[in-house]
């Protein structure tokens, strides 16, 4: 019975613990997911040429530092005359 609250507690500690390092952490992206909506996320975390995570700005860069952070502008359409 005692058991049942290790998960919690375990949360509850690696929330407060500092941001991960990882290779580079993107942010203010249009991120497509791969889901059954293809929902997006603003930002991602890559270690090992791997993405490890994809979510909004705050909870990635809250999560994650990177050795190297991208925030990737805006980027107006060219327009044509």
């Amino acid at each position: 019975m005692k058991n049942i609250f290790l998960p919690f507690i375990a949360m509850a500690v690696l929330s407060c613990s500092t941001p991960r390092t990882v290779d580079l952490v993107l942010y203010n992206a249009t991120i497509y997911k791969v889901d059954s909506t293809f929902s997006t996320a603003a930002a991602m975390a890559v270690d090992s040429g791997k993405i490890v995570a994809v979510g909004s700005n705050s909870e990635i860069r809250k999560a994650f530092q990177g050795k190297v952070e991208k925030n990737l502008p805006v980027v107006e359409p060219m327009r044509h005359r």
